[in-house]
């Protein structure tokens, strides 16, 4: 995803922003997928490093571990289950 500026000159107005991130960033947000909320649609985005800052009924809560994001779907009473999406990505067949 890109983002795009429009308050620059007009010889810049195509310039486009893109996040480069890390393996090893990458690889610590996935450990967050079963405290991402789509299936509960409550609101949340990535923080740097990597955190999450959720958005519930009007409060901001930022979550640092994967343990604080489990404590805050039970202080909310969410499903666990519901919580844990499947993987959409396509997976790398090892050929033995």
């Amino acid at each position: 995803r890109s983002r795009t500026f429009k308050d620059l000159p007009a010889e810049y107005a195509c310039v486009r922003v893109f996040s480069d991130l890390s393996v090893a960033t990458l690889r610590q947000r996935k450990t967050y997928q079963q405290v991402t909320l789509r299936e509960h649609r409550i609101l949340y985005h990535w923080g740097f490093p990597v955190h999450l800052i959720i958005s519930q009924n009007g409060t901001t809560t930022a979550i640092h571990t994967v343990e604080e994001g489990m404590q805050l779907l039970h202080k909310w009473n969410l499903s666990l289950a519901a919580a844990t999406p499947e993987s959409r990505s396509p997976r790398r067949v090892n050929k033995d």
